[in-house]
């Protein structure tokens, strides 16, 4: 029993002669099946509104509605059901009766009718809260009766839900990345910003060397080390090609990787922008700066790409100026340079 359970399974399979690759497979899917109907299947009234507006007959007695966590509700009202219009929610309206929660959470909500047994045929019912995010209901009970949550939704709720039973992770990552994205969107534009400054100074340096130095000027830059002594043509054409050719591989690397994450990251704030709750201004807000960083996002990738791009044209310019220049010096490094 000293194996571990990596090589009891690989030589389960080896028993069964499964191919790995098929029972990998088989894995994906049955995680798959498993995080859609039974981590989240518990069938439920998403609420994705602050406000929650549903009709009871004019003879019930007492509603309840239990909620998967707890919600900060701030009032509740109970309305004549005149039109098929939404019952007004203010005080103004001497036909709406309203109870005030204060914004205490809650697991549960009773509402009580305190005109039971009267001569209205139905009754609105309006549920105000302060969440900022949906919210779940997993069971509601009338009169000491649970009523089926797919029928209330469909004949009763007016505004504000609808009925899931499976899990949907679309909604998961939503969450986390409305949670996460501006940290870590701060982060990588800090350093893409910084990235940029580099390819502009670096390339800027190429294109000077490139096309305004002289022949004679790039010739000496090229043969003479840094320290200021002229060693071998070969050993310095040779450090100069290396140098050249690790240009060139970070400048297409960059033409990928740069827009990449510009696009990630513009999606991802696109996604925590839609995710952002229900109608204030400080959510209007937040929706506006998850459009900003997306568009922010978009702009650092594409100057990354540009600045590859034209990198990439500089150093292939500065590499065929250098090969003109010292292919007279010797056979081997003009060897070198094309190599």
């Amino acid at each position: 029993m000293d194996k571990s359970i990596t090589d009891y399974l690989y030589s389960f399979c080896l028993r069964c002669k499964a191919r790995p690759k098929l029972l990998l497979f088989l894995a994906l899917i049955a995680s798959t099946a498993y995080t859609i109907l039974f981590s989240g299947g518990k069938p439920r009234l998403s609420v994705n509104s602050a406000k929650l507006v549903f009709t009871l007959p004019g003879s019930f007695g007492e509603c309840e509605l239990i909620f998967q966590e707890a919600v900060p509700v701030l009032s509740y009202s109970i309305a004549k059901d005149l039109s098929e219009q939404v019952a007004p929610t203010t005080d103004d309206e001497g036909s709406a009766i309203i109870h005030k929660m204060d914004g205490n959470d809650l697991k549960s909500l009773r509402i009580s009718n305190p005109g039971k047994g009267s001569l209205t045929s139905q009754l609105v019912i309006t549920v105000l809260t302060r969440a900022r995010q949906p919210f779940d209901i997993e069971s509601v009970r009338l009169d000491d009766r649970i009523v089926p949550l797919r029928e209330f939704c469909s004949q009763r709720v007016k505004v504000g839900c609808e009925y899931l039973r499976f899990r949907y992770i679309r909604r998961d990552v939503a969450a986390f990345l409305h949670a996460y994205n501006d940290s870590i969107s701060n982060w990588l534009l800090t350093a893409a910003f910084f990235v940029c400054v580099a390819l502009v100074c670096l390339v800027g340096g190429m294109e000077i060397s490139a096309f305004l130095l002289t022949d004679a000027c790039l010739r000496k830059r090229l043969l003479t080390r840094p320290s200021g002594k002229t060693n071998s043509t070969q050993a310095r054409l040779d450090d100069n090609s290396a140098r050249w050719a690790r240009l060139d591989s970070t400048f297409r690397y960059l033409q990928g990787f740069g827009p990449a994450v510009g696009f990630i990251l513009t999606v991802s704030s696109l996604v925590s922008a839609l995710h952002a709750p229900f109608g204030t201004a400080a959510e209007l807000e937040a929706f506006l700066s998850g459009m900003h960083v997306a568009m922010v996002s978009t702009f650092m990738g594409l100057f990354v790409r540009i600045a590859a791009l034209e990198g990439a044209r500089v150093n292939d310019a500065l590499w065929s100026k250098a090969d003109r220049i010292l292919s007279h010096e010797s056979p081997a490094a003009k060897t070198s340079i094309e190599a």
